[in-house]
């Protein structure tokens, strides 16, 4: 199997994974807890490194499943009204 059947078959296993409905809530909730669409600086170099670790995976899912950087910063967090 070459290395562009692989990155395929990969490409396919996150689409998978993460192309549902409630995949689309849990990639919202990965968008805040990654700092995805925030700046990773708080002053605290060791967190700012733990954040920027966070956010290369969140990134690496989204290129993963060919989602725009417009559609990142659309991603909401769906809560039901009585779960909290």
């Amino acid at each position: 199997m070459s290395k562009k059947d692989i990155l395929k078959e990969t490409q396919k296993a996150f689409r998978l994974t993460f192309g549902n409905e409630t995949a689309k809530d849990v990639l919202a909730e990965l968008r805040v807890f990654c700092n995805a669409t925030t700046t990773t600086y708080n002053g605290d170099t060791n967190q700012m490194l733990i954040d920027e670790g966070r956010r290369q995976v969140f990134l690496y899912i989204m290129s993963m499943l060919k989602v725009d950087v417009e559609q990142v910063y659309e991603m909401d967090i769906n809560y039901p009204d009585d779960e909290f």
